[in-house]
């Protein structure tokens, strides 16, 4: 029977790698044939991503779950690493923390409203991106149960923002029964670089048993650089540019007034230092960059709520009030499209010559032109909803269970940015004899050529809900809308050199319907099918004015004489099919689904490379399909085996000649391939003794960054990395060492164009570490 067992087993692994979701009814039908006596099994997992507690199984859409303890042991610290980890999920990195995007199958987007919305437990922090915006909030990894990233379309209960899929960062609840907590510490080296450590402590105290507790955590780390700076004669000055380090407490009470009715108050806060980012220059391999204007940076961000829920006895009423608050000012090299820019404009569109007779447009452009810019994102959130009791079968109720629910939003953006060219008024009148408001017509006091500021108010309202009718007990129905209003306002001022429009001011409106129909049927106890389509929307927005003058030759280009004011909704329809099995008795999980993506009015970033500004329009159609597998295997008591696989194909399937795209043209972002390989092995010595070791290994396809051609991130690379730790535990201590990245991948896997400038970011180079936790 062992012999039997291991080699269906086997089988599944292999048909689930290559077949993917055709395979549901041969494994169901294997695993009634097959059941041997299970020697541990795997746990099993509920989420909550639904707005109630659900076994993952029952849920007809595809998810990947991580829990705390699972991020902690696999040293998953960022959006760079869980986008490695998690199936379908997909990141762009602008070289430091808070510098990222993220994508899931294929529908990515660095413009608008972001494509893959982010919660931290029921608060979304996700920002739109409007003028000089950065990246996404990036929370620390910690303190929490577990995180859910739920792939494809999320419209009817998240909303505007969740077009490719939504990541909930899930935190250990507040026990109100029992004294508790944790510490941890962390240190390591990087490979080019020098100390890194981690310290966190989180402790749970019940001020009154069964009524009243409080859960307060707090953790700092701090990263070494290893990108090294060189002068522009080659001259080696600083090393390790881009140390970042973290500060964060995060604190949740729990108070039981009457036994329905909970209140949940919690904070999150934290503040990253970047000392410069961690992109290197394209032509050179060894971490090193050359550049005039160091790029650094501080994050700030809140993240205070309060969630009170009351038992009604046949549903729960919730209410969630929160707050998000970021603020990001950060320093950039603007010395190509600003310095550069203008000593062109001065030779080449004026033809002004000097006191000598001669052009000394390339003694202006070699000035150092530092840009300021600051973003500030305070976003008011409520949300009402009422869910109702689960359904049992044997209960004698009605077979139906629901959701239904407002939501509100108002969040405000400010964005500012002061660009300069340091000493360009001695220098211009050190060459030509005279003040450059003589030449240029526009006053550059203090060296200052450009100051925007932007102003947007962002609001939504929407009603959503969603019904799910058990037609029999294994075969369940579900419908699901929410409708949404979203209105914008901008106002933009502007003055200096490149300011044409010095006000401008703009509203957008609009009303969008996202339903969702599903329907899933249990095969067997340990086998669940489903097939889901869902709709996915995204509001438009108002473009940043574009000054007609300095960018007439790129918007020419485009056959335009200026750039639109405003550019409309995106939208798209997912379809998928998966499954969700169990196999000898919770030994073996197999999760597999496949999906096809229509994607219509693609927002996307058009960029003015000669004057350095861009806009935002809308294009073509895309399509994207692929599959997702999971696989996780129990086997041995004391040995796990993981494998993931991802397939995504995600095109333009409309030609835009105006820009470049063709049919056929691969969609930027997400790696056509992806595969996870892990293995776990646990081993209980003696009652107090105990030893384990861990190693994964992920294999990211090649992609591409952008849809124009000439961009030198057109083509981003295939790379791998290999990461392993091995210890002890003793009683309620745990040891261990590390390694991330073990065989030192060090090539360049993205090219993103800062300021217009391509540079080149690389994963972090090989660390080894060790590692102390305590559990009391």
């Amino acid at each position: 029977m062992d012999v039997r067992r291991n080699r269906l087993r086997f089988g599944l692994l292999c048909a689930a790698a290559y077949l993917g979701p055709s395979l549901a009814l041969t494994v169901a039908y294997a695993q009634d044939q097959a059941a041997p006596p299970a020697a541990s099994q795997l746990e099993e997992i509920v989420v909550t991503s639904t707005k109630r507690t659900e076994n993952l199984k029952a849920v007809p859409q595809s998810i990947s779950v991580f829990t705390g303890t699972q991020l902690q042991a696999q040293h998953i610290d960022d959006y760079a690493d869980l986008g490695r980890n998690i199936p379908g999920l997909s990141f762009s990195n602008g070289g430091g923390p808070g510098l990222s995007n993220l994508e899931i199958r294929g529908i990515s987007s660095t413009i608008g409203q972001p494509t893959v919305s982010v919660y931290l437990d029921d608060t979304p922090i996700t920002i739109r991106n409007n003028s000089f915006y950065a990246g996404q909030p990036e929370p620390l990894l910690f303190d929490l149960s577990q995180s859910e990233v739920l792939r494809g379309p999320q419209g009817t209960l998240y909303g505007a923002s969740s077009m490719g899929g939504t990541i909930r960062l899930v935190s250990n609840p507040v026990s109100l029964s029992t004294y508790q907590g944790n510490a941890y510490s962390e240190l390591s080296e990087t490979e080019h670089g020098g100390l890194n450590y981690v310290f966190r402590g989180v402790v749970n105290v019940p001020i009154v048993t069964d009524t009243l507790g409080l859960r307060i955590g707090f953790e700092t780390t701090q990263d070494s650089g290893f990108v090294d700076h060189e002068t522009i004669g080659g001259v080696l000055d600083k090393r390790g540019i881009n140390g970042d380090r973290s500060n964060v407490i995060k604190a949740t009470m729990r108070w039981d007034v009457t036994p329905d009715l909970t209140i949940t108050p919690s904070v999150f806060m934290q503040r990253t230092h970047i000392a410069d980012t961690g992109l290197v220059d394209l032509d050179n391999s060894n971490y090193v960059t050359i550049k005039l204007v160091p790029e650094g940076g501080t994050d700030t961000l809140a993240v205070p709520s309060i969630k009170i829920n009351y038992d009604l006895g046949w549903a729960d009423l919730t209410s969630v009030s929160s707050y998000a608050y970021r603020h990001f000012p950060r320093t950039t090299d603007g010395t190509y499209f600003n310095s550069e820019f203008v000593g062109y404009f001065v030779d080449s569109i004026l033809g002004i010559t000097g006191t000598d007779g001669k052009m000394h447009g390339d003694a202006l452009g070699a000035l150092p032109g530092p840009v300021y810019n600051s973003l500030n994102s305070r976003q008011a959130t409520e949300e009402i909803r009422l869910v109702s009791k689960p359904y049992d079968p044997n209960g004698g109720g009605l077979p139906i269970t629901w959701i239904a629910g407002l939501y509100y939003s108002d969040a405000k953006y400010l964005g500012t940015s002061a660009q300069y060219v340091t000493d360009f008024n001695a220098t211009f009148q050190h060459f030509y004899g005279e003040p450059p408001i003589d030449a240029l017509g526009v006053a550059t006091p203090n060296d200052l050529f450009y100051d925007f500021v932007n102003r947007l108010d962002d609001r939504q309202y929407a009603a959503f809900g969603e019904v799910s009718y058990y037609v029999l007990p294994e075969f369940k129905l579900t419908a699901g809308l929410r409708y949404l209003y979203g209105r914008d306002s901008a106002t933009n001022t502007s003055g200096g050199f490149f300011a044409s429009t010095p006000f401008s001011s703009g509203n957008t409106k609009a009303y969008a319907l996202t339903p969702k129909f599903a329907a899933t049927y249990d095969v067997s106890e340990s086998t669940t099918t489903y097939v889901n389509v869902s709709k996915g929307y995204r509001l438009g927005g108002i473009n940043a004015p574009v000054p007609a003058v300095q960018c007439a030759v790129d918007l020419h280009a485009f056959g335009l004489d200026q750039a639109p004011d405003n550019y409309q909704p995106d939208k798209l329809w997912n379809y998928e099919v998966g499954a969700k099995s169990r196999f000898f008795e919770n030994q073996l999980s197999v999760n597999v689904s496949a999906y096809d993506i229509e994607w219509d009015k693609i927002q996307l970033d058009v960029p003015l490379k000669t004057c350095g500004f861009d806009y935002f329009a809308n294009v073509g159609h895309a399509r994207s399909v692929g599959f997702e597998t999971e696989v996780l295997d129990r086997v041995t008591p004391d040995l796990t085996l993981g494998f993931t696989g991802v397939y995504d194909d995600a095109t333009f399937t409309e030609a835009v000649p105006s820009l470049g795209v063709r049919n056929g043209d691969i969609v930027p972002g997400s790696p056509k391939w992806s595969v996870t390989l892990s293995a776990d092995y646990e081993k209980q010595l003696t009652d107090l003794y105990g030893f384990f070791a861990r190693a994964n290994w992920q294999f990211i396809g090649a992609s591409h960054g952008t849809f124009v051609r000439d961009n030198q991130d057109y083509q981003r690379p295939t790379y791998n990395l290999f990461g392993a730790s091995i210890g002890v535990t003793y009683d309620n201590w745990e040891f261990s060492v590390f390694t991330k990245n073990l065989f030192n991948e060090r090539k360049v896997i993205q090219r993103p164009a800062d300021n217009f400038v391509a540079e080149g970011y690389t994963p972090t180079p090989q660390i080894f570490g060790v590692s102390a936790e305590v559990k009391f």
